[in-house]
């Protein structure tokens, strides 16, 4: 494969969908591929199942990511290596590859196993489009800087079919159209200004230098979702994204990498990585790829923000549908895919309804994407899958890749800043943060550099940030309602108890279970999600499960456990 990966020239535009697939299958992802193709029901969460080795995963997904288990071995002794990468996601692995192809000695390690974190609750759109949409990027950034950002989700497309091909990753990788149309009123509390929204953001995804983006009429038939007058943006792709993972993670250790799963890094410092479990790892660099970085930097926490998102799956007749990804301009947006499922139908992925995490709206977000693609793709029959996720929105639009601001002209690097677009932009901060690491110049590193200046316009992000944490950080101080002796079974709330806030879970024996309410990340006051049964800090996004068992992001360590005032 010659084909150049860091520049937009010379794309190849390929008028439908076009698969890329070779022999190399891990067994236990063949496995997963035969249950969706047969149409099997997925079975519901059941800590005694083995399937369910390990905690913290999505019971229901199309990547059947409740089915992953432990298959490299925890790190037992004292190594050394030339690179550490924290993070078994696409971020990390992508970045691990880069470094072992180029005979780096590259160590990654994973507290769960790979996948196990939010690359196995994407949708898995490789986008084209800026899903922050490029004539705002254009507005707070420039326009040159605008046409690099473009440059970089091509060429994130690119690299990673040019892995699939080179590397003979079978995940179903596949290039199609995408699709941005104006959404329909009570569709989003915008309004609906949205044909407008379009106009603009043709001429500035023109200006990046997508000249193949163009206004398209895909005739408002229920196959497109009624959809009418659009944008087409070609060069998008799609694929499975722990059968991509899989076969990445095999491709690090044949390139002389090492993977140590069921290993917790502790502590991050200049020339060394340690765990939790007492060993060291003396390195050169290391580079923090875990959704948002497991530290105490405000430099970086302050410049996003976590939301929590939400999908449903629900099958359609294949006869039914033209497949393509599909966006909206609502906000929040939704976006659609297909993948397939079994010899008559597909299944139908809707994302969307995404709110900041901590603070669930008062309605049910699965319930109105159900609505909304039923609304729409008007085919649609019976709703199988419900699962979530969890983004980080960066107050700029742009993704964090590169050194830490902390230490800009140290060797440590961090991947985070996702804005939703997890699966190109996890790739494109594995690309960038390589190249930096091996003294390269790279075109895309000063855009996402985690130390260039927020634009004015991004200020007012920033403070709202700041006031999330100010607001946690006030609710410390301020009394709340006194425990109740009476809760639900399967609730939980937040109390006061004597001088502390304390988190209260009640199980199904009408049992309750106590813990400390303040994030062990930094300080914040949790609160109780309803919907998914946890523990959620609205300042930087660490999730515990209903027992204080931390089980994503940044926190290293479990709720402490608590006393109620009788």
């Amino acid at each position: 494969m010659q084909r150049l990966l860091c520049c937009c020239a010379g794309r190849i535009v390929r008028p439908g969908p076009t698969r890329v697939g070779v022999s190399r299958l891990h067994a236990g992802m063949a496995a997963a591929a035969s249950a969706a193709a047969a149409g099997r029901p997925q079975p519901a969460y059941q800590p005694s199942n083995k399937e369910f080795a390990v905690p913290g995963l999505a019971a229901q997904s199309p990547w059947n990511q409740k089915a992953l288990d432990i298959k490299y071995p925890p790190l037992r002794e004292d190594i050394t290596a030339d690179v550490v990468v924290i993070g078994a996601g696409i971020a990390g692995l992508s970045c691990a590859y880069n470094l072992a192809k180029e005979g780096k000695k590259v160590v990654v390690l994973e507290t769960r196993t790979r996948g196990a974190g939010q690359t196995g609750r994407t949708t898995a759109h490789i986008m084209a489009w800026l899903d922050d949409f490029y004539y705002e990027c254009e507005s707070m950034h420039g326009k040159e800087k605008t046409r690099i950002v473009a440059q970089s989700l091509h060429g994130a497309a690119d690299w990673i079919e040019n892995v699939v091909r080179e590397e003979g990753i079978e995940c179903k990788f596949c290039r199609l159209d995408g699709y941005l149309y104006p959404h329909f009123t009570g569709e989003s509390p915008m309004p609906t200004s949205s044909t407008s929204a379009l106009k603009k953001e043709l001429d500035a995804a023109k200006r990046a230098g997508l000249e193949d983006t163009e206004w398209v009429d895909l005739g408002g038939g229920p196959e497109v979702g009624g959809i009418r007058e659009c944008l087409r943006f070609t060069n998008n792709a799609e694929f499975h994204p722990l059968m991509y993972l899989e076969g990445l993670a095999e491709a690090v250790v044949r390139h002389g990498g090492k993977i140590f799963e069921g290993t917790k890094s502790w502590k991050a410092e200049a020339d060394r990585v340690e765990t939790v479990d007492g060993h060291t790892i003396k390195c050169d660099a290391h580079v923090m790829a875990t959704n948002s970085p497991c530290n105490h930097n405000l430099a970086v926490h302050a410049r996003q923000l976590p939301y929590r998102t939400y999908a449903v799956g629900i099958l359609i007749a294949r006869d039914k549908v033209k497949r393509a990804l599909y966006w909206d301009t609502a906000e929040p947006y939704h976006y659609v895919r297909f993948d397939d499922w079994d010899d008559k139908n597909l299944l139908m992925i809707v994302g969307g309804e995404d709110h900041k995490t901590g603070s669930l709206w008062p309605y049910d977000p699965y319930a109105r994407l159900e609505k909304y693609a039923r609304a729409r793709w008007t085919e649609a029959g019976e709703t199988i899958l419900r699962w979530n996720g969890q983004v980080m929105e960066p107050a700029d639009l742009l993704y964090l890749h590169g050194h830490n601001p902390v230490v800009p002209d140290g060797n440590s690097y961090i991947i985070t800043g996702d804005s939703g677009q997890g699966m190109t932009g996890g790739t494109i901060g594995g690309i960038v943060v390589a190249d930096l690491i091996m003294g390269r110049k790279n075109p895309w590193a000063d855009v996402y550099s985690p130390s260039r200046p927020p634009p004015l316009k991004s200020l007012l992000e920033v403070a709202e940030e700041g006031a999330v944490t100010t607001a946690s950080f006030a609710e410390r101080v301020l009394p709340l309602a006194a425990p109740k002796h009476d809760m639900e079974a399967d609730s939980g709330t937040v109390v006061q108890s004597g001088l502390h806030k304390v988190a209260v879970y009640c199980d199904e024996h009408k049992v309750q279970h106590a813990y400390s309410a303040v994030c062990p990340h930094m300080g914040c006051i949790i609160h109780w999600n309803s919907l998914e049964k946890t523990f959620d800090c609205p300042c930087h996004g660490s999730h515990f499960d209903r027992f204080g068992k931390a089980s994503a992001a940044r926190a290293h360590r479990p709720l402490l456990g608590a006393l109620l005032a009788v």
